[in-house]
């Protein structure tokens, strides 16, 4: 594989069928069913979920009192009109305040779930420009 400093890349050698590329560690970055032909050149863009922005924010039970530990998945499908759409998945647990963090987004929209038995919330889904978002939950 080669790369160059805008984040394009190479592959030589390749053959025809359905390819997948992913990342091996958080956050988890794929685009797969990339459908390559029998020839010699392809051409593939896509959004990948990667910046300089960030979503902050904090968790509050029903009285208004912050949740700390509690484990959060952040997920976006980007591109989804494309013929390879990337997906990203990030998780992160609340401090002691419920507050939490994800850094290094790109501009897309997002998904944010509470992934704990022990508390519900809804799916809050951002704006590909949010920056802070307020999760109440409920035991059960």
């Amino acid at each position: 594989m080669r790369t160059d400093a805008r984040g394009r890349f190479w592959l030589d050698d390749i053959a025809a069928g359905s390819l997948t590329f992913s990342t091996r560690a958080e956050p988890i970055l794929r685009v797969a069913n990339v459908e390559l032909e029998a020839v010699s050149e392809h051409h593939l863009e896509g959004v990948i979920d990667i910046g300089c922005t960030w979503l902050e924010g904090q968790v509050l039970n029903a009285a208004g009192y912050p949740v700390a530990g509690l484990r959060l998945r952040l997920r976006t499908v980007a591109g989804s009109g494309e013929a390879a759409p990337a997906r990203s998945l990030r998780t992160t647990v609340t401090g002691a305040e419920g507050r939490f963090v994800f850094e290094g987004l790109g501009s897309v929209k997002h998904e944010l779930t509470v992934r704990d038995p022990r508390w519900r919330a809804p799916r809050i889904s951002t704006a590909h420009d949010a920056t802070w978002a307020q999760v109440s939950v409920t035991e059960g």
